[in-house]
């Protein structure tokens, strides 16, 4: 995982310029190293023409027992030694299609799983676009490109990161006839643009700086942004996912239907391949992570979508390599921290059954912990300013109780040791995509009381469910990465795993949900018959609580905000 600063400046006057030479700089802004901790470079390249200074930097988290230093460095062609192009990549790659130079159709393909092996990301997909580059007529000496052999490389480079079907990543690529950045198709890594009349003096970045004054946006992803020094404009070429040959689920094994269950067999036998897809999802997810046997977290409330995660974590992971499970809760003031009652956060209490569910089931996995974290009203305030600056361009109340909850759960242990984990798996994407939400069900009661048709009932709550996830980059993942990655953490996705989502979305919706069952039962039904398959007989009826609501940080800050939660507005600006 890195963190990339990118800033284009107009020269100023008596300013040297050099002939496109890379120099490093030790500038390096807080909140940018905080996401990767292990290592901080810039490489400054100048463009006399234009007369524009850009700057590249990039911090990097070391995940595996070797990792490489950014921004790397992708030698040009021969004639043009004293040039490189400068790659700063953000994300992980688990499968992709192999690229062929001899197949020219538009077949589906067979993916290939990178993940077992250890692969330095960073190298595979610089050596990915150093191989289009060795195939391309542009280079070094093509000081007046034309606009078609722009638009021919903008479309290969979109096609290099199309292959990367199953891959989480932001990156940004510095050439010396362009700048090329994006986020991958959903968006599960942060990437922000400034914004300025300007286009000679812009910045791109994964978070906002600690000590500016700019207004950002998010970077809309699934599209390779293009800014060329030729016109000073930005350009844009859509990255399309290739499409893939459908996996053969050889290890789902057919098991009767209990009697007690209220579920159809098409149902039923749709929730043994969601545990298949989920399963294979988690251990591409963690494969890796045990050769030097570091620890995993997952991001712990006890409903159903994180104890799932932790159930399928633990029958992949060596029993004695540890797994945390992290829970954070909300209190007034110190004395209620020290107090030994349970505590009065709903999902503090869901944690703690769960978690004794999960040692009952898994009693050789000696090394799993759960910590729970209560945060006082003042700690909250300490940090408050500086959480604000993370979820920069949001601006709302819901906003900033939900970044506080994570950040605060995701800091995990108040004591970090040799073996505090990088990997953070985290539940998004379940509700957006199986009926979790109160408006799913509320689509599909109102479509249903007027029409008295199921088929139109379930094509209203398509329309909601599509809609969450079409916007879910924009309202939650790039907010979360800035957040989870402040603390040197890299999270992943298992529920937004190119398999799963496909899976999902092939599935008919009475299969996935049952609405004429009360909350608990019939949101997300199939995979609620997951985790009761799996032994998870509290977190299978477990009732979906919002994060700000179970950690109880809404009770607490709008009381304190407010004078009283009746008053609160959580579209309020914080």
């Amino acid at each position: 995982m890195c963190g990339i600063l990118l800033t284009v400046s107009l020269v100023e006057n008596g300013e040297s310029v050099g002939e496109g030479n890379a120099s490093d700089s030790n500038s390096h802004d807080e909140n940018l190293c905080r996401r990767g901790p292990d290592h901080v470079k810039s490489v400054v390249v100048h463009c006399p023409k234009q007369l524009l200074r850009v700057e590249l930097q990039a911090s990097v988290l070391k995940m595996r027992s070797h990792s490489t230093l950014q921004p790397v460095a992708i030698p040009l062609a021969a004639k043009s030694q004293n040039e490189a192009l400068h790659l700063a990549w953000n994300g992980e790659v688990y499968q992709r299609i192999p690229h062929d130079n001899n197949n020219d159709s538009n077949s589906d393909e067979t993916m290939e799983t990178v993940a077992d092996y250890d692969v330095d990301d960073t190298q595979l997909v610089a050596e990915c676009v150093r191989q289009l580059q060795a195939h391309s007529v542009l280079d070094a000496s093509s000081s007046s490109p034309s606009t078609d052999s722009l638009q021919d490389y903008a479309s290969l480079l979109a096609g290099v990161f199309g292959r990367l079907v199953n891959a989480e990543y932001a990156f940004c690529l510095l050439t010396p006839w362009a700048i090329y950045y994006a986020r991958d198709p959903w968006g599960r890594r942060s990437l922000l643009l400034s914004s300025s009349t300007s286009q000679t003096n812009w910045k791109l970045a994964s978070v906002k700086e600690s000590d500016d004054n700019l207004t950002w946006t998010e970077v809309t992803p699934g599209i390779l942004h293009e800014y060329r020094f030729q016109d000073g404009k930005f350009h844009t070429t859509p990255i399309v996912v290739q499409q893939t040959i459908p996996q053969q689920l050889l290890a789902i094994q057919e098991t009767s239907i209990p009697e007690h269950l209220n579920v159809t067999p098409s149902m039923w036998k749709a929730s043994l391949a969601l545990e298949h897809y989920l399963r294979e999802a988690v251990r591409l997810r963690v494969s890796g992570s045990s050769q030097n046997r570091p620890s995993v977290a997952v991001l712990f409330s006890g409903g159903v979508d994180s104890v799932v995660l932790a159930a399928l974590t633990l029958q992949i992971l060596p029993t004695d390599q540890p797994l945390r499970l992290w829970n954070v809760s909300f209190v007034n003031n110190k004395e209620q921290q020290q107090q030994a009652t349970p505590s009065t956060a709903q999902d503090c209490r869901a944690a703690l059954a769960s978690y004794k569910e999960l040692q009952q089931l898994f009693p050789h996995h000696t090394a799993v912990s759960l910590e729970t974290t209560q945060v006082t009203w003042d700690e909250m305030t300490k940090w408050e300013p500086h959480v604000r600056t993370l979820i920069h361009p949001k601006t709302t109340l819901m906003d900033l109780n939900i970044a506080m909850a994570l950040w605060f759960a995701s800091r995990g242990g108040q004591h970090a040791d040799s073996d505090d984990p990088k990997i953070l798996l985290v539940g998004m994407g379940a509700d957006e995509q199986l009926g979790g939400y109160g408006r799913h069900r509320k689509a599909f009661e109102q479509a249903m009381n007027q029409n008295n048709n199921p088929e139109l009932a379930f094509a209203s709550l398509l329309q909601e469910l599509t809609l969450d996830m079409d916007r879910l980059w924009e309202r939650n993942l790039g907010r979360d990465d800035r957040i989870f990655s402040d603390h040197g953490k890299e999270a992943r996705f298992p529920y937004l795993d190119y398999s799963v989502m496909n899976f999902v979305k092939q599935t008919p919706l009475e299969d996935v949900c049952d609405f004429s069952l009360p909350p608990g039962q019939g949101d997300k039904r199939i995979l609620r018959l997951v985790a009761m398959r799996l032994g998870l007989q509290t977190a299978s009826g477990m009732v979906k609580r919002a994060i700000q609501f179970g950690s109880r940080i809404a009770h607490v800050s709008d009381k304190k905000r407010f004078g009283s939660r009746r008053k609160a507005q959580g579209t309020a600006v914080a």
